[in-house]
């Protein structure tokens, strides 16, 4: 038995051994990976031309090998400590003339223990070091990106109460809308109307289908909250939650649909498609904060999540919408902007009654 426990320890040790190799390669090679990532953002810090988006992707990922270094220091921590607890058994080692040398084996062990001391410590001193950079380009990059806020916050543009602005902002505003319907006029006319009667079936059925999504789906859901009360459902609450999502979903549905329609015609170039894809998401935006609106300031008292008179939450359910309407005209004004080569002052100027109405409404 005494042999069998000897056999299980040594298993054991052995396989201990095993677990500390694989996490020391798993470190190296995450060291070598770590490397490239860092020359690489030091290099778009020294060259300060990276866009914000690009320089907040580069943090992202150097806050995961932040986390993984930061994990890592402590790699070996209890061995490194049984290694020291032997040395301090040891004792210290003889100094100075005239002291009696220490015997050949204690010595030999010394040596042995401070040898594999060094070896283990080595992973987490390199994570330490590694942990360091990673927190100090971190740093940098917030740093590099406060100053462009503080430089934009500073930066004066063209004044949008300034009429002769306006005139020009409008034409610009028009120019990008038509650069975006005659995007595929190099195709040509017959060609342009060849393909929409290609795709006429199809855009015909989708947009249909859309239409009856957005018109009717919030009705079938206040219809399929009606007849839950009616027959009692129990568990009303949950029922009339998920009713509340279908109000978003079907429409939000109906929104997709109608924009695979207008796609698949082909009378629309990339910035077009681009442009439709954008509303998606801003119709996505808006019905997700009219959907929280209706949840915390809902018209039935029972399910408001905020005590408010009901002409109150009504106050605040129509500011919302305004809020949200905003949010949309203010992105796609800028979306038909970036389609052409506007003037400096346009997009103050467009912009400015879309804040006046966000402000007042706040």
């Amino acid at each position: 038995m005494q042999a069998f426990g000897r056999l299980l320890a040594g298993l054991a040790f052995v396989i201990l051994i095993a677990f500390q190799a694989a996490a020391q390669t798993d470190l190296a090679s995450e060291l070598t990976r770590w490397e490239r990532l860092a020359v690489r953002a030091e290099s778009a810090l020294d060259s300060g031309d990276s866009t914000d988006a690009a320089l907040l992707g580069l943090r992202g990922d150097i806050a995961v090998y932040r986390g993984n270094f930061d994990s890592a220091k402590d790699l070996n921590a209890n061995r490194i400590a049984t290694l020291r607890e032997q040395l301090t058994a040891l004792g210290p080692a003889p100094e100075g003339e005239g002291v009696a040398a220490e015997a050949p084996d204690i010595a030999k062990q010394r040596v042995d223990l401070n040898a594999q001391l060094v070896a283990l410590q080595a992973p987490g001193q390199q994570a330490q070091t590694a942990f360091l950079r990673a927190d100090g380009l971190i740093d940098q990059i917030d740093g590099l990106l406060r100053e462009r806020q503080n430089q934009q916050l500073l930066e004066v543009t063209p004044s949008p109460l300034n009429p002769s602005h306006w005139r020009p902002a409008l034409e610009d505003l028009r120019k990008g809308a038509l650069a975006l319907w005659n995007e595929n006029g190099s195709n040509g006319v017959a060609a342009r109307m060849a393909n929409l009667r290609a795709a006429a079936p199809v855009a015909i059925l989708l947009g249909g289908f859309g239409m009856l999504l957005i018109l009717r789906g919030r009705k079938w859901s206040r219809l399929i909250v009606g007849r839950l009360r009616t027959f009692g459902a129990r568990g009303f609450g949950i029922w009339s939650f998920v009713v509340s999502l279908l109000r978003i979903i079907l429409p939000y549905i109906g929104l997709l649909a109608l924009v695979t329609a207008a796609i698949s015609t082909g009378f629309f170039g990339p910035k077009g498609n681009e442009v439709l894809t954008g509303l998606a998401r801003l119709g996505a935006i808006m019905l997700g904060f009219r959907w929280v609106a209706e949840r915390v300031f809902s018209r039935d008292d029972d399910e408001a999540l905020l005590l408010l008179a009901s002409a109150d939450r009504a106050k605040v359910r129509f500011h919302v919408s305004i809020l949200t309407l905003m949010i949309v005209l203010g992105q796609l004004v800028s979306l038909i902007l970036d389609s052409g080569a506007p003037l400096e002052a346009s997009s103050p100027v467009l912009h400015f009654p879309i804040l006046i109405i966000s402000a007042l409404s706040l």
